[in-house]
């Protein structure tokens, strides 16, 4: 569903649809053409007829064996945009799981603040009561256990969003404790998907290039 696979998806449909064009012995569809004809002279201008062709596109010279390396290079780069879009989904969910564990943190960590809190409070309480400390003592350990459990609250808000952000990328998969984050199954390849992916993107840039290049050369052979 994210975009970026969709449109690997489409790049790969491509690719082959270019590759079928480049297995056939015309350059295209063939295409049908009627015409009306009619007499030149004044006796026969009155006799009408109809005339069917059919027009099969014929390559160029090279142009077919051009066309092959073309698909090729789609291929590739389609190939190398699959990969890539996979790493990139694999670090979003990645990150997104950092999130969690650090909001999950940031709650753990307030409520034990709080805990502490709780208990300096009920000493604080106890001591303004003896008349150890003054009113002021009270009202400003109040304040501050106040102010971490707003803290928790808004903590727990954000814990709550990275774990709906987490199934909105991973669906029912569990999140990993950290530190157990699964390795990758297979082996790493000669090169990072960025590169591999810059590298197919060069590649056909360069063939379309030469395309283009025969293109107008041819073009202007003509004229």
């Amino acid at each position: 569903r994210h975009p970026d696979a969709i449109a690997a998806r489409n790049l790969s449909r491509e690719a082959r649809a270019l590759a079928d064009i480049g297995q056939s012995w015309v350059a295209g569809q063939a295409i049908a053409q009627v015409s009306q004809t009619e007499g030149l002279s004044a006796m026969s201008r009155e006799q009408r007829g109809t005339e069917l062709g059919v027009v099969l596109p014929i390559w160029q010279w090279g142009q077919r064996q051009q066309t092959q390396e073309q698909a090729r290079a789609w291929e590739a780069l389609a190939q190398t945009q699959v990969a890539l879009t996979r790493w990139r989904l694999a670090s979003e969910i990645h990150d997104q799981a950092v999130r969690v564990w650090l909001a999950d943190a940031e709650v753990a960590q307030l409520s034990a603040q709080i805990q502490t809190m709780v208990e300096l409070d009920r000493d604080v309480q106890r001591r303004v009561r003896a008349g150890d400390l003054a009113p002021a003592d009270a009202l400003a350990s109040e304040a501050e256990l106040l102010s971490l459990r707003t803290s928790l609250s808004a903590a727990q808000q954000a814990l709550t969003a990275e774990r709906a952000a987490w199934q909105q990328w991973a669906g029912e998969t569990p999140l990993p404790a950290p530190g157990t984050w699964p390795a990758r199954s297979e082996p790493p390849g000669p090169s990072h998907p960025l590169l591999q992916w810059h590298q197919a993107k060069r590649e056909w840039a360069r063939i379309k290039l030469e395309a283009t290049d025969r293109k107008s050369t041819r073009l202007n052979s003509s004229h």
